[in-house]
C-alpha cells in the first residue's frame, strides 16, 4: 500500500514538473513572438513602399555574376550588380548555384570550377550580406535559398543522401530526421538559411519525372516523413508519437528554439528554414509531364494531397513553393482557395508562400489566364497581361515571387500598388510574413554567414555523416524477388560478373540535383568526396577471397556495345557463376525528365534478353541478379523479371551506396526497406494506388509495403482491445511478430484499415500506423501496439466536412485480420 502511494506521489510529480516545464516553454514562446512581432512592426514603419516590395523579390545568382569579354557567366560575383539591386530595389531574396549547368564555370581567373565548397559559400554570402547592410536603405539582410534536396547537394564535398523514395522505402522516420539535421548544418554552415525542400507531394504518377522526390503514395506515410524532416531541418524535437489526423483542426504547435537564437547570433546556427514542395497537388498531371494540368476534385484534395503539407504546418514549417502547375483549369498561384483560404486561414500557415520558377510570367504565356475581375482590353500588351498576373497572384496569397532574372516584377509590383490601396496592403502583410521568419532565422541578429572559425566547417562531408548516408541506404535496399533463395550469395569465391549502365556509375546513382541540376555529368566531379563506392567497386570490395569480379557495362541507357555482349555471352558461357545486372535510368530534374512510357529502355532490354540467353545457351548454373538504379518504377518484361534469380530496388541511393549494397548482397546486411509505392506491371497499370476504390482493378508487379527478407517473420495474437470504437474512447491494437527464419532481421509492421460502408466510396484500405522493429534474433519476437481514435476513421465527406461515420471497419496487420464497429457520427472538422 506503502509503495503505490509513492508510486502516485512520483507520478504526480511529475506531471506538474512537465506542466510547469511546458508553461515555462510556452511563456518564453509568447515573450520571444512579441517581442518580434514589435521589432518587425518598427521596421515595417521605417520601409518604403519600394522597398517593400524589394523583399517580395527573389532573384536568381545570375543576376550577380561577372561575364567574361564573349558575355558568358563567370563564378564571381559582379559587386556592381549586388548594389544595383540592393540600392535600386531593395532586393530581400536571392538563390541558386553558378553551377547549376551541367559545364564547368570559370572564375574571374579563368580556372574551371564544377562547385563551391563550404567556405567558398561563406566567402560569397558574407559579401552579399555585407553589401545589402551597406547600401539598403533600412539594413535588412538578405534570405539566400538553395536546393539542398537531398543533402546539401549544391556545396562541394558536404554528404549526399539518397534521394527521398529511397528514404521512404527505409520506413523509418528517425532517419529523415537525422539526414534532415546533416543537412540542414552543412547548408547552414555554407551561410545559406532557406533549403527548398522537403517535397511532400502525394507521387502516385510514376510518369512525372520529379517522382523520386517523393515520399511514395501513401498519405500517412509521407505526414510521418514529413513531420521529420521538418523537426531536422528546424532543430525541433523529433516526435516519436503516433501523428494524429485531426491536426488541421488546431493551431501549429510552437517549440522553443532559444538555443539556436544563440547559435545563430555567433554565426553557428545549424538549422534552415524550409520550402514544403510543391503545394498543393504539384505530383499529378494527366499526362505525366512537368508543370502541367492535374484534374483532382477538392474532396480527393483534401483527404488524400493535403494531409502530409498540414502536418508539415503544424510541425512548424516556415514557407511553402506553390505548384507550378494548374488543378482543374486553375493554375496554383492564381488560386485564392488553395493559398489563403486553406493555407493561411483555415491551416494557420503564418509562414510566406514563394512561386516557383518564373511563374507569375507563367501565367500569362504557359497558363493564358492573366485577366482577373478588371477588365483586360482585347489588344493587350505582354506587359500589361503580366500586371494582371502580378495582381491576381497577391489577390491568391503569394507572397513572394521566384522572378528569377529581371526586375520586371518589382517595377510592376510597384507601379500596381502605387495606384491600388488594396495592393499595398496585401503588399504590407506579405513582407510582415516575409521579415517574421528572417527574425525567425536570426538573420537581424547576424546577417552572416558562418566565419572560419567555426566548428562545422569542419564537419561538413565528416565521416559520421557519410556513415550516416550508408546507413540509409542499408536500411533502405527493397528486396523484390528471391527465387530459391539466390540471396544472399556464397561465402566461397565465385566468379562474377557486374553488366549495366548502372553498375560503375556515381552520376547514375546519385539522380538529378547532384552537383547539377541535371545531375554531375562525371565520375571525376566526385573526387572530393572520400569513401564514395559504385556497386561494381563494392561488390569488387566485398567479394569473398578469390573471386573473380569484373565489369563491363557493355550498354548506357541509349545503345549497346555489340563487341561487348559477345563478350559477355562467351565469359557466361565459360565461367560465370553470377552476374549482376545494375540498369535504371540516367539523372535527370523536372522537365528534362519527361517520358512517354515508363518501360525501360531498349537498350536495356536487349542487355537482359543477351544475359538470361547466354545462360540458357550454356546450360549452366549462373544466377542472375538485377539492381535497379532508378527514379521511378520503370517497367521490365514480366518474362524478364521471372527468368532473374534476385531482384533488388535500390532507387537513387547516392554516392555512398556500393558497399551497403555489396553487404546486402553477401548476406553481411539483412534487406528490410519497402516499398514506398505501387510498382506497376504495366503503363497501363498507373494512377491506380494501393488505397485505390473498391470498384478499381489492379494486379501490380509488386505492390505497394513489400519487400522481401533473408529470414521470415510470424504474425500471431491479433487483438483489439474493444469491437466498439466510439468518440473519446480509442481501441488499441496488438499483434506479436516473430522472427521465424535464422538469421536477424528487421521488419515494418503496418496497420491498414478499411471502411466497409460510408456514404462516399471508401478506399479498399489505408495505411494508419507502422513501425519499424528493432533487430529480431531467430526465434525472438516483438510486440507492436497501435491506437486508434475517431479521428483516424475520419474522410471528407460530399459537403467536405471531416467526418467519421458509424460502420464497421476492417483491419490488417500482416496476413492478420479483425474489425470492430465505430458508433455514433463525429464531426472531426467542418467544412472548409
Amino acid at each position: 500500500m506503502k509503495t503505490a502511494t509513492v508510486w502516485a506521489l512520483l507520478l504526480a510529480l511529475v506531471i506538474a514538473v512537465a506542466a510547469l516545464t511546458s508553461g515555462a516553454s510556452a511563456a518564453r514562446n509568447n515573450a520571444r513572438t512579441a517581442k518580434r512581432d514589435a521589432f518587425v512592426a518598427r521596421l515595417m514603419a521605417s520601409l518604403t513602399l519600394k522597398e517593400k516590395v524589394g523583399q517580395m523579390t527573389q532573384l536568381d545568382i545570375g543576376m550577380l555574376q561577372e561575364h567574361d569579354s564573349q558575355g558568358n557567366l563567370l563564378a564571381s560575383l559582379n559587386k556592381t550588380a549586388l548594389i544595383y539591386g540592393i540600392k535600386n530595389y531593395g532586393i530581400g531574396s536571392y538563390l541558386n548555384t553558378p553551377f547549376s549547368g551541367t559545364a564547368p564555370v570559370p572564375n574571374r581567373n579563368g580556372k574551371p570550377e564544377i562547385a563551391w565548397n563550404v567556405t567558398q559559400w561563406i566567402e560569397f554570402v558574407n559579401t552579399v550580406q555585407e553589401t545589402a547592410l551597406q547600401y539598403g536603405n533600412s539594413s535588412v539582410p538578405i534570405i539566400y535559398g538553395l536546393d539542398s534536396v537531398h543533402g546539401a547537394n549544391y556545396v562541394r564535398g558536404a554528404v549526399m543522401f539518397p534521394h527521398n523514395i529511397g528514404l521512404a522505402a527505409a520506413w523509418e522516420p528517425h532517419l529523415v530526421f537525422l539526414g534532415a539535421k546533416v543537412t540542414a548544418k552543412d547548408t547552414r554552415t555554407a551561410g545559406i538559411p532557406w533549403a527548398f525542400t522537403p517535397v511532400l507531394g502525394l507521387g502516385i504518377q510514376p510518369l512525372w519525372p520529379r517522382f523520386y522526390e517523393t515520399f511514395g503514395e501513401d498519405p500517412y506515410l509521407i505526414s510521418t516523413y514529413g513531420r521529420a524532416a521538418v523537426e531536422g531541418y528546424m532543430g525541433k524535437t523529433f516526435s516519436s508519437d503516433d501523428l494524429e489526423t485531426s491536426v488541421w483542426c488546431r493551431k501549429p504547435r510552437q517549440e522553443d528554439d532559444e538555443e539556436d537564437e544563440e547559435n545563430a547570433a555567433a554565426g553557428w546556427s545549424t538549422t534552415v528554414s524550409v520550402s514544403l514542395k510543391h503545394y498543393l497537388g504539384y505530383p499529378n498531371p494527366i499526362s505525366g509531364k512537368d508543370r502541367t494540368e492535374a484534374w483532382i476534385p477538392d474532396r480527393m484534395l483534401l483527404q488524400y494531397f493535403a494531409p502530409s503539407f498540414i502536418a508539415a504546418v503544424q510541425a512548424g514549417a516556415q514557407n511553402v513553393m506553390i505548384n507550378s502547375g494548374s488543378i482543374n483549369g486553375i493554375p496554383v498561384h492564381t488560386s485564392e482557395q488553395y493559398l489563403n483560404h486553406y493555407l493561411k486561414e483555415s491551416w494557420g500557415f503564418e509562414g510566406f508562400a514563394v512561386t516557383d520558377w518564373n511563374d507569375i510570367e507563367k501565367l500569362v504565356y504557359f497558363h493564358h489566364v492573366a485577366a482577373d475581375n478588371k477588365e483586360v482590353p482585347p489588344n493587350a500588351t505582354p506587359d500589361e497581361l503580366l500586371v494582371q498576373a502580378i495582381r491576381m497572384a497577391l489577390l491568391a496569397g503569394v507572397d513572394m515571387s521566384m522572378v528569377p532574372s529581371d526586375y520586371s516584377f518589382s517595377d510592376d509590383l510597384f507601379a500596381l500598388a502605387q495606384e491600388d490601396a488594396s495592393i499595398r496592403a496585401i503588399v504590407d502583410k506579405s513582407t510582415e510574413r516575409i521579415l517574421k521568419i528572417k527574425y525567425d532565422l536570426g538573420l537581424f541578429a547576424n546577417p552572416y554567414a558562418s566565419n572560419l572559425s567555426n566548428p562545422n566547417i569542419a564537419t561538413v562531408g565528416s565521416k559520421s555523416d557519410r556513415l550516416m548516408s550508408e546507413n540509409v541506404v542499408r536500411e533502405s535496399l527493397t528486396l523484390l524477388r528471391n527465387q530459391d533463395n539466390a540471396l544472399p550469395l556464397s561465402a566461397a569465391a565465385q566468379k562474377i560478373l557486374v553488366v549495366g549502365p548502372a553498375a560503375d556509375s556515381l552520376p547514375n546513382q546519385c539522380g538529378g540535383w547532384s552537383i547539377h541540376w541535371q545531375g554531375s555529368v562525371s565520375p571525376s566531379e566526385f573526387d572530393p568526396y572520400p569513401d564514395t563506392s559504385t556497386i561494381y567497386q563494392g561488390i569488387k570490395s566485398l567479394a569473398p577471397s578469390g573471386s573473380n569480379v569484373q565489369l563491363i557495362a557493355a550498354c548506357d541507357f541509349d545503345k549497346c556495345d555489340s563487341s561487348n555482349l559477345r563478350e559477355i555471352e562467351a565469359i557466361i558461357a565459360a565461367s560465370a557463376d553470377v552476374v549482376v545486372l545494375a540498369v535504371g535510368e540516367g539523372p535527370e530534374a523536372e522537365v528534362l525528365g519527361d517520358i512517354d512510357d515508363l518501360t525501360i529502355s531498349p537498350s536495356q532490354i536487349e542487355l537482359i534478353k543477351t544475359v538470361h540467353g547466354a545462360i540458357a545457351k550454356s546450360g549452366r548454373k549462373v544466377k542472375t541478379v538485377m539492381v535497379l538504379v532508378e527514379a521511378r518504377p520503370r517497367i521490365i518484361p514480366e518474362e524478364l523479371i521471372n527468368a532473374t534469380s534476385a531482384v533488388i530496388n535500390a532507387y537513387l541511393p547516392g554516392p555512398y551506396a556500393g558497399t551497403p549494397l555489396a553487404e546486402v548482397l553477401f548476406g553481411k546486411a539483412n534487406p528490410s526497406g519497402k516499398l514506398p509505392f505501387t510498382y506497376p506491371r504495366t503503363t497501363g497499370d498507373i494512377h491506380v494506388p494501393y488505397w485505390h476504390w473498391y470498384s478499381d482493378v489492379t494486379t501490380p508487379l509488386f505492390p505497394f509495403g513489400f519487400g522481401l527478407s533473408y529470414t521470415m517473420f510470424a504474425y500471431d495474437n491479433l487483438r483489439v482491445s474493444d469491437t466498439n470504437l466510439a468518440p473519446g474512447k480509442p481501441v488499441t491494437i496488438s499483434v506479436r511478430v516473430t522472427n521465424s527464419g535464422k538469421v536477424p532481421g528487421r521488419e515494418v509492421v503496418q496497420l491498414y484499415v478499411s471502411d466497409v460502408y460510408a456514404t462516399v466510396a471508401p478506399s479498399v484500405k489505408l495505411l494508419k500506423r507502422y513501425v519499424k522493429t528493432r533487430s529480431l534474433a531467430p526465434g525472438q519476437s516483438y510486440v507492436a501496439t497501435f491506437t486508434l481514435a475517431t479521428h483516424d476513421l475520419a474522410f471528407y465527406n460530399r459537403e467536405q466536412q471531416f467526418v467519421a461515420e458509424a460502420g464497421l471497419f476492417n483491419i490488417q496487420v500482416g496476413t492478420l485480420t479483425s474489425s470492430f464497429t465505430l458508433t455514433g457520427k463525429s464531426l472531426i472538422c467542418p467544412a472548409i
